[in-house]
Formats: structure tokens, C-alpha cells, sequence
């Protein structure tokens, strides 16, 4: 009896044994976080294949476009101010981000939409590539003028969703110094002279005022800035393109062109004006008895946000009329410096947000076409002093229905039960399931993780004839 218990007890240990063995090669050996290199260019901005890199000689920005195959491109412009330059002689290839894979999450749970996954490429299941999951089984995907349709029906993403999928049209800390101040991005309505710039922020002082404030918020106007109430001073935004051979620039609407792709050649009639803008600003200093504006137009509605830090309240009106009831802002008592605020017309929907939560959605019929915007997003201020350390533009991504020169696709794909469907972020340079379904469509069987963090990054250094990998620790982050 004592000697079967034994036998018993050894046989167990032995399965527990093999059961710790297989589990420590699965997820150890095996690696329960796989390392991955980008090569490809289909998921930039969020994600980086072998570029390059370098500093703006006009406003400094630092930016990254594909590396050229065949060499380096002669001429580059800088997507933050327009500015063309030729590259430093000393320009090198940078690798592709190294990304951390999370090899648990098939396992643990289903891919949500709007994540980036990890998948096996179909028809090369030996090769995993990274893209971003828009359509779940059993679902109908569309993509129509730019935005994602599910089943018939418009998907707007929450905040943190549009913050993932947010391009960066400019960043008003550079500023381009070779361009008179009425050439810039940013331009003050009636010629004020009431904001500033310096030192990669925006400033305004309070005036005293022989009359009160409007009682109501002016209409945004901001494609005639005329129109707007002389008591609040505005500072409108719209992009600039430089007219090559001239010191001259141009107003233009923001459009889905991405600078990293300057060594592809895209075609003309894949350039589509982009009407999902998002204004993201940070306050420094905030003092006074007055009030903060906000507007944006998508063309078709106009949006202003009048927040008042002393009463600690925000109203919202939409074409000069009150959306919404005023609404308290709790977390205000404070005042607002240190606040961020982000204002965003992505996927017919108006969205703001302060101070990371979203306290207002509304969102907007369909229907009707847009008038060109070269004007979209505008910031003012009544009898306030400011100082906004960092003013950001962004568009959301626009999704193209094909990919590929010259194909027609009907942008409409029905998906079995077990398939899904992924795009790449760089939609017009993306090998994703626009061209794979449903000959080749990704199943679950084909997820492998999900991208977690960029890891080790470098950039080269050279010493003579010699060429390093230093680490880059400024671009470790985490992948949205």
C-alpha cells in the first residue's frame, strides 16, 4: 500500500513536472514577449520602418520620412512648416522600430477594435507584420469618404481611441523663423497684435475693456475672421504650403498627405482634403476675469467652446446658437494653468475634452458636402492673460478604399465569423486587408500578440569612417 502511494505521488510529480516544462518553454523559451522589427512604411506615424531623420534648418522641428530605396533623396520638406532643404551630408538609415509583442493576448482575450495586433501575413505565414483592427467577425466593413463604416453605421472613436490614430499637422513650439509673422500658421484675426510667440509658446495679455463681454459666444467664422465679436481676440490657424522658386506661401487645407512617405511617389488623385481636425493645447499660466475660446469648423457646422475658469463653467454653441446647458467643470477650482484641453471634429462628431476626461460629445448628421477649410481650428481669449506652452494640430487618419494604382475597389467587405479586418495606419503605402480579403483573410488562428512598446531604439553616430547604434532612449514608448 505505502509503495503504490509512492508510485502515486512520483507518477504526479512527474505530470506536474512535464506541465511546468512545457509552460516554461511556451512562455519562456518560446517567449511570452517576442521582439519585432518594422521594415515597412504602413504603419507610420505610430510606427517606423529603416528611415531617416532630421532637424528642420527653419523651425527646428525633428521628423522622419522612408528611407529612399537607391540612396537618399536630394530635396526634403519639412511636413511641420513646408520649408524645402537638402539633407546633412551625414544623413544615415535609421533601423525599424523595435516593438515588444505580447504573445498572451490571443489567449487571454479577443482583439478589440481600433488595437494594434500582431498577425501571421497571409499567403507568407512565416512573416508577422503589425497592423490595426477595424472590423470584428460576422461584421460588414465600408470605407467611405475617409471614415469606417460598420454595418451601415458611422464608428466614432472615444477620446483614446482618437488620440491613437491622431496625425500631427503642426506643432506651434517651431515655429518657422524665415517667414514674416503674417505668413505664419497661426494668425491673429484684425490684425490685434494682441498674441505673441516666443520661445515655443503663446502669450496674451488681458486689456480692459469700456464695454462688457457679448453675452453669448460669436459664431466661429473661421473661414472670415471678420465676422467675429471685436471683444475676444483670435488667433486662427491654417496651413501654409511654399510656393517652390518663391519666398511666397499659399493658404491650403489640410489634406491626408503624411510626410514620411516623401519617397514614395503618390499619385494626385489619392491627395484628399482632411476634415477631421483636432486642437490639443496646454495652459501655463491663466489669470484674469475674462474667458478662453475654442472653435473649429469641419466646413458644414461651426463649433465654439467659451470656458470660463473663474466660474468654473464651459458652454458650447454650434453655428452661434447654444448646443448644450453651461456646463461645470468641477476640477476647475483651481483655475485652469496646467489644464489640456483637445477639441476634436473626428468622425462627424464633435468632442472635448479637459484635462484627459471628455465632458462633451455630440454627433453630427451625415448628410451634406463639405466647403473647402482653410481656416479650420481657431483659439481666442476676452480680458485673460495666457500662456499656451504647447498648441497642437491634429487629423485623423483617412482611410482609402484601395491601396494599389489603378484598382477600383468597392470598399465594402463582408466578414465571416471568425475573420478580421485590418488596415495599416498609412493607409495609401499599407498591404492589409483591403488587398488579402477574402482570398486570403486574417482569422484567429492568425494572431499572434499584440505590439506593446517601441524598445532599444538608435540612431547611427559616426566617428571617422566608422558608423555606431547609439541608444535613443527619448523613443521608448508605449504603442497605442
Amino acid at each position: 500500500m505505502i509503495r503504490t502511494r509512492t508510485r502515486c505521488r512520483v507518477v504526479g510529480l512527474s505530470v506536474l513536472g512535464l506541465i511546468i516544462a512545457a509552460l516554461v518553454h511556451t512562455w519562456l523559451l518560446m517567449g511570452l514577449f517576442v521582439p519585432l522589427t518594422i521594415e515597412g512604411p504602413s504603419m507610420a506615424e505610430t510606427l517606423y520602418g529603416r528611415h531617416r531623420r532630421m532637424d528642420c534648418r527653419d523651425c527646428g522641428f525633428r521628423f522622419a520620412w522612408q528611407a529612399a530605396r537607391g540612396g537618399a533623396r536630394s530635396r526634403i520638406t519639412c511636413p511641420n512648416c513646408g520649408c524645402e532643404q537638402t539633407p546633412p551630408d551625414a544623413e544615415s538609415e535609421i533601423p525599424g522600430d523595435h516593438v515588444l509583442v505580447a504573445r498572451s493576448m490571443p489567449a487571454l482575450r479577443a482583439p478589440k477594435r481600433w488595437e494594434p495586433v500582431v498577425v501571421r501575413r497571409p499567403g507568407r505565414e512565416s512573416e508577422l507584420v503589425v497592423k490595426r483592427l477595424v472590423g470584428l467577425p460576422g461584421e460588414t466593413v465600408e470605407l467611405r469618404h475617409g471614415d469606417l463604416y460598420i454595418d451601415g453605421r458611422l464608428e466614432r472613436k472615444t477620446l483614446r481611441q482618437q488620440r491613437a490614430t491622431a496625425v500631427l499637422v503642426h506643432d506651434a513650439r517651431w515655429m518657422p523663423s524665415s517667414l514674416p509673422e503674417e505668413e505664419r500658421p497661426w494668425q491673429e484675426a484684425g490684425g490685434k497684435r494682441r498674441w505673441t510667440w516666443r520661445d515655443g509658446c503663446f502669450t496674451h495679455s488681458k486689456v480692459e475693456r469700456l464695454a462688457p463681454p457679448a453675452a453669448a459666444a460669436p459664431a466661429a467664422g473661421l473661414v472670415n475672421p471678420a465676422t467675429r465679436e471685436e471683444t475676444v481676440d483670435w488667433l486662427i490657424f491654417g496651413p501654409r504650403r511654399r510656393n517652390a522658386g518663391s519666398a511666397d506661401v499659399s493658404p491650403v487645407p489640410v489634406t491626408n498627405l503624411l510626410g514620411y512617405n516623401q519617397a514614395c511617389h503618390q499619385r494626385s488623385e489619392t491627395v484628399h482634403a482632411v476634415y477631421d481636425v483636432m486642437l490639443s493645447i496646454e495652459l501655463d499660466q491663466c489669470r484674469g476675469p475674462g474667458c478662453l475660446y475654442l472653435a473649429a469648423t469641419d466646413g458644414r457646422e461651426e463649433f465654439c467652446v467659451r470656458i470660463d475658469p473663474n466660474r468654473r463653467q464651459t458652454e458650447v454653441f454650434r453655428d452661434a446658437a447654444p448646443a448644450l446647458p453651461p456646463i461645470a467643470i468641477d476640477d476647475l477650482r483651481g483655475g485652469l494653468p496646467g489644464a489640456r484641453i483637445e477639441l476634436s471634429l473626428f468622425d462627424r462628431q464633435f468632442l472635448l475634452a479637459i484635462n484627459h476626461r471628455t465632458r462633451v460629445e455630440i454627433p453630427l448628421s451625415e448628410g451634406g458636402s463639405p466647403a473647402t477649410v482653410y481656416h479650420p481650428l481657431a483659439l481666442g481669449s476676452d480680458n485673460l492673460d495666457l500662456r499656451i506652452g504647447a498648441a497642437r494640430v491634429y487629423r485623423d487618419i483617412h482611410y482609402a478604399p484601395s491601396c494599389e494604382p489603378g484598382v477600383q475597389a468597392s470598399g465594402t467587405w463582408r466578414l465571416a465569423g471568425d475573420e478580421y479586418f485590418l488596415l495599416g495606419d498609412n493607409t495609401d503605402f499599407s498591404d492589409d486587408s483591403r488587398l488579402w480579403h477574402p482570398d486570403r483573410p486574417v482569422t484567429s488562428r492568425s494572431l499572434v500578440g499584440e505590439p506593446i512598446a517601441v524598445h532599444w531604439p538608435s540612431y547611427p553616430v559616426r566617428w571617422g569612417a566608422l558608423q555606431f547604434q547609439v541608444p535613443d532612449l527619448r523613443r521608448i514608448r508605449y504603442i497605442r
